[in-house]
């Protein structure tokens, strides 16, 4: 056998490797070693260590009892400063730092030659000179000779300390985001600081500084991971911290020697580093707070530390933009809120559970007549009305739902109780504590208007009433006041049968008119104005006031001799008076005097009156009606003009909201004066016509003596007794009359008779099957030359619809024989 040199035998077996080891395997004398020069290395090692050697994965070769370290070019990383010493020599002693942990495996799988398998183990190995905290997934296998000895231990290992540090650092991080406190910025950091409790390996300490920028100088707020008697050391580390590397990017902390000597007690670390906390673009003007932190000992501070740092820092960055943030919302909510408390219309009250009061806006101040020290002195009990029945029920609903909205009274300082639709909710104040709010709407004015709707409501039913009873009720007035006109025409006037007459006129002349009284009240009735001489009409309604007063009640008349002509209504200027006078009545139960003045009156002042605008500068005629009765009370006063209102047992509360309502239709205006104990005046001031007033009755004395002509009268109405009755009051003035009960009989008669048969007709309005205006419409076209006179206890305006090119002549029912002559009369004069 020939033989070779040592050199010869080493360089056949590593000549093929490349690289450091390689390398280093050539050069090394393996005869120092346990193993022997590798030519005379079993077969069994040879080929295990030529395994090793090719592989491209980190692997290593441990020899004999004493595992002797053969290691690949891939394992170089894994040694670190270990290499090139750890190559021929045994494991236990390049892994002396681990020995401990790594010991008893080996000798496991050498012992029973079952391999191991480990994922993520943490070996603190000392590669760069001090015990570095690793992860490693690796494998111990047996190797075995040709005898099947184990003889050897082959590992493969792969390093994870870069995705076992990333997985923990992210976790660490995402706890930290998920921290919450907006309260403050220390609070928040504060938070913060605690959720980094758990990461004592990468942070084993931290001081949480706030920026003195007075000073120039980081002040601590908290710390984790330092003993609590170690505070006065703590101060001195912030103390020592440059002001010129505040603001700066995350990096080491370099403080001067003498700063060494001061700090004392800190956990093990490498070193410290420092985390600026900015709120902007990380600017040192934008820096609130700054983390000072332990560096870990068993960490190298390279660049994924750095980052790591660096996301703590942009985190808690975050954190303080946030609670900028939320804090710049609040105090615009606040603001936003405090606009709204001070300047609402509604009265805002805020309480604590117990009923006391926090906070008064300015409008519950107003409404309750306090100050809000003297409103926030006082419970809920002192300014809600206890007494309401609704607040015990309403508080129930809040206890259980947390909110109410309901109405109840409030309590003015005076005592008055204010009724109010509160809505009140329950909620917490940013402290957590327990509160409730009330917004309080004062509702006397939608109370009020609510009663004004019930009372037009009234009205509207007042009124439709009163249209669907006109009809007939004046139909009955027109037959009694018809028959009483034609029955006193045939008596002596001086006899008792003729005042017994009188006496029933009168009484439809009462009803008449309080039929024309509802229906204007209702607007049913529509108002005519006319020049009226006011003293005409008074003298031609003495009798029926007299009447209607009673003897026990003097009446007493001071009438403007020439009084100047107003333009009004006639009929309303009578219902006036007559409403008047039966109020002064009322009120003279016992007996009294009732005064009616008329005077002229230059008004050369404006003068505020009870109902209507101020009365301008003018020339008015005063119309007075004074009693001696018990007077009004102020606060009765001010409700005398309100539909319905009344103090009489068996008052309808038209009266004097008929006087105010008529009164403002005519163009006037009232007053009223009272004291009690002394009377009542009521004045009804009436603007003065442009033209000349003309009295009626000597009107009617002019035309009611003029005969008229001899007409052809058609009448056409379908209540029996008043068509009996006008066709006599017909008959009566001089014309020729044909009477029928209906539309269809009358166009019967008029096709039979022909176009010139009749002068006129006199029809009713309203009549079933064809209307009044109908038959007028087609009578026309049968006799073109017809002329029409419409008689209705409707209002006129109610249902006619005639055409534009008719003239509508109406006579309102009731009327006597002498007002239907002159409405006839009247229609064929204008021709």
């Amino acid at each position: 056998m020939s033989t070779t040199s040592k050199s010869e035998q080493t360089s056949q077996l590593f000549e093929s490797l490349a690289g450091e080891v390689g390398k280093l395997a050539r050069q090394m004398d393996w005869s120092s070693t346990s193993l022997g020069p590798p030519t005379t290395w079993p077969r069994a090692l040879r080929s295990a260590a030529r395994l090793v050697l090719d592989s491209s994965l980190p692997m290593t070769l441990g020899w004999g009892p004493e595992l002797i370290q053969i290691y690949n070019e891939g394992y170089l990383q894994i040694l670190g400063d270990k290499h090139p010493d750890a190559l021929g020599r045994p494991v236990a002693e390049v892994y002396s730092e681990i020995w401990a942990d790594i010991g008893p495996i080996l000798q496991s799988v050498y012992d029973t030659g079952k391999a191991l398998w480990f994922e993520d183990l943490c070996l603190p190995i000392a590669r760069q000179g001090f015990p570095e905290e690793m992860y490693f997934t690796f494998s111990y296998s047996p190797v075995r000779d040709d005898n099947g000895q184990i003889v050897g231990l082959l590992s493969s290992a792969v390093e994870t300390t870069a995705s076992v540090l990333a997985r923990r650092r992210a976790e660490i991080l995402r706890d930290l985001a998920s921290t919450s406190s907006r309260s403050s910025m220390d609070e928040m950091l504060a938070v913060s600081l605690q959720a980094l409790q758990g990461a004592t390996d990468d942070i084993p300490c931290a001081l949480l500084c706030r920026m003195n920028r007075r000073g120039r100088r980081l002040e601590v707020i908290d710390s984790i991971g330092l003993e609590h008697e170690l505070a006065p050391s703590v101060d001195e580390i912030a103390r020592w911290v440059p002001w010129e590397r505040v603001g700066e990017d995350v990096g080491f902390l370099e403080l001067p020697e003498e700063a060494s000597e001061a700090i004392t007690g800190l956990p093990a670390t490498s070193g410290l580093g420092l985390i600026p906390i900015c709120s902007g673009g990380g600017a040192r003007d934008d820096c609130v707070a700054a983390l000072i932190v332990g560096l870990s000992a068993y960490l190298p501070f390279n660049s994924d530390y750095r980052d790591f740092l660096d996301g703590v820092g942009r985190e808690l960055a975050r954190k303080v933009a946030d609670v900028h943030y939320h804090q710049l919302r609040v105090e615009e909510a606040e603001n936003r809120y405090r606009a709204v408390f001070e300047y609402s219309v509604d009265a805002m009250l805020l309480t604590a559970p117990d009923g006391r009061i926090l906070s008064a806006n300015p409008a519950a101040c107003e409404l309750l007549g306090y100050t809000e020290s003297e409103i926030c002195e006082l419970s809920r009990e002192g300014v809600v009305d206890t007494t309401d029945e609704r607040l015990s029920e309403l508080l129930a609903i809040r206890e259980a739902t947390g909110k109410f909205q309901g109405e109840v009274q409030l309590v003015h300082r005076s005592g008055r109780k204010i009724p109010c639709e509160v809505s009140s909710n329950i909620y917490r104040d940013a402290r957590g504590n327990l509160r409730s709010s009330m917004v309080v709407r004062d509702i006397r004015r939608r109370l009020e208007m609510e009663s004004n709707l019930r009372q037009a409501q009234k009205l509207d039913i007042v009124g439709k009433l009163a249209g669907g009873i006109a009809h007939d009720f004046n139909n009955l007035l027109t037959v009694i006041q018809s028959s009483a006109q034609l029955l006193e025409a045939a008596l002596d006037p001086s006899s008792e049968e003729a005042e017994d007459v009188q006496i029933i006129q009168a009484a439809s002349d009462r009803a008449a008119a309080m039929t024309r009284r509802l229906l204007a009240f209702s607007r049913s009735q529509p108002i005519r104005k006319t020049d009226l001489d006011l003293a005409e009409v008074i003298a031609h309604i003495d009798v029926v006031l007299r009447s209607l007063i009673g003897e026990h009640i003097e009446v007493v008349t001071s009438l403007e001799p020439n009084p100047w002509a107003v333009r009004a209504d006639r009929q309303a200027i009578e219902q006036i008076l007559l409403n008047l006078a039966v109020n002064a009545r009322d009120a003279m139960r016992t007996g009294g005097r009732l005064t009616l003045t008329l005077a002229n009156v230059d008004l050369q002042e404006p003068r505020h009156c009870v109902v209507g605008s101020l009365v301008r500068p003018g020339r008015y005629v005063s119309l007075k009606v004074s009693d001696t009765g018990g007077g009004i009370p102020a606060d009765v006063g001010v409700k005398v003009f309100e539909p319905f209102y009344t103090t009489k047992k068996e008052g309808t509360g038209l009266g004097l909201a008929t006087v105010a309502d008529v009164t403002l239709e005519c163009g006037g205006n009232i007053f009223m004066q009272s004291e009690p104990g002394e009377g009542t005046t009521f004045e009804v001031y009436l603007p003065v016509s442009q033209q000349s007033a003309t009295s009626l009755s000597g009107a009617h004395a002019d035309t009611s003596g003029c005969a008229l002509p001899r007409l052809q009268a058609l009448l056409v109405e379908d209540q029996p007794l008043v068509r009996k009755v006008t066709s006599r009051m017909l008959e009566n003035s001089g014309l020729d009359v044909v009477a029928v009960a209906g539309g269809a009989e009358a166009l019967e008669v008029a096709e039979e008779r022909g176009a010139g048969a009749f002068d006129l007709v006199v029809c009713d309005v309203v009549m079933p099957q064809i209307s009044g205006e109908e038959v007028a419409r087609r009578l026309r076209e049968i006799c073109p030359s017809i002329e029409v006179l419409f008689i209705s206890g409707h209002p006129a305006d109610s249902y006619l619809r005639v055409d534009s090119d008719m003239d509508v002549n109406v006579l309102m029912k009731p009327f006597g024989g002498e007002e239907l002559a002159n409405a006839i009369r009247k229609i064929f004069e204008a021709q």
